[in-house]
């Protein structure tokens, strides 16, 4: 039986190459799973990170006085007085009268922090929770080449 009465072409077709090697084909999956993972977790700690902050930047500002004992002095909500340690190495901006401004959040869940602090973390934590949604487009996209590879290899 010669060439032309089999049935088959006698030049070569061009065929698609595949998109991925072998071994990324092989670790993609996993690859995948792990990104997934790592944003599921990356998120989870951003927001509770962006809610803290959030919390925090809505506190009320009160005036604390600097102990000699290196610690801030300031009243409550409730009246009482209340001391907290100077953040270490803090050497910020005092009012005219010696007080330093201090956030703090009435239900006693977050710390007092430094109200010029507050804002700035807000931002930073905000920004750190908006890198999830981009490890997600990155599991997406690996996901659709790995199917595009699949599909043009059949």
């Amino acid at each position: 039986m010669t060439k032309k009465e089999s049935g088959r072409p006698t030049s070569p077709m061009a065929c698609n190459a595949p998109l991925l090697d072998p071994g990324d084909r092989a670790v993609a999956p996993l690859a995948i799973l792990v990104l997934l993972l790592f944003a599921a977790v990356w998120g989870t700690l951003a927001g509770s990170f962006v809610t803290s902050a959030y919390r925090l930047d809505q506190g009320r500002l009160v005036q604390a006085t600097v102990t000699a004992q290196g610690t801030l002095e300031y009243a409550a909500a409730s009246g009482s007085r209340e001391t907290i340690d100077l953040p270490a190495g803090w050497d910020g901006p005092r009012n005219a009268n010696g007080t330093v401004d201090v956030r703090v959040v009435d239900d006693g869940s977050i710390a007092p922090t430094l109200a010029s602090d507050t804002r700035s973390q807000l931002v930073l934590s905000l920004g750190m929770f908006l890198f999830a949604p981009g490890m997600l487009y990155g599991a997406w996209r690996a996901k659709r080449k790995l199917r595009e590879d699949e599909l043009r290899r059949a």
